[in-house]
Formats: C-alpha cells, structure tokens, sequence
C-alpha cells in the first residue's frame, strides 16, 4: 500500500467508509444548498428543489432498470 492512499476514512461497527464517498456527500449537499439558495434569490418554494430530486431519484431508478435489461437481454 502507498503511503498517499487512504482506503478507509473510518469505519463504524463493521461498515467501512472511503474517503470518497464523503466527498460525494458533501458535494451533494452543497449542490442542494446551493439551489435552495438560488431558488429563494428568485422567488421560488424550496419544496419545489426537493420535489425535483426525489422526481429525479425515481427517474434514475427506472432509467437503471431499463439500462440494465437492454444490456443484458443481448446475453442470453
């Protein structure tokens, strides 16, 4: 192992947590912060900002599965 490579963060009872993954939070929270904050400067609801990313997780999840069995119906 390098000295410059973290594999972990940390762990919590048997769960290990990469630094990268914490990155990846932190990115996202900031975004929604951000458009939350922009949202406000021009005059619409903050409901409007989680409404679009709970649309956009269920979009993404159907979008998975979709994917998913076109790549995979080629195989059998």
């Amino acid at each position: 192992m390098s000295k410059y490579l973290i594999e972990n963060l940390f762990g919590i009872e048997g769960w290990s947590i990469a630094w990268y993954g914490v990155i990846i939070a932190v990115g996202m929270v900031l975004g929604v912060i951000l458009a939350i904050y922009r949202a406000r400067k021009q005059g619409l609801k903050d409901d409007l900002i989680f409404d679009f990313i709970l649309l956009f997780a269920r979009w993404k999840k159907h979008l998975t599965k979709m994917e998913s069995k076109r790549i995979f119906s080629g195989l059998v």
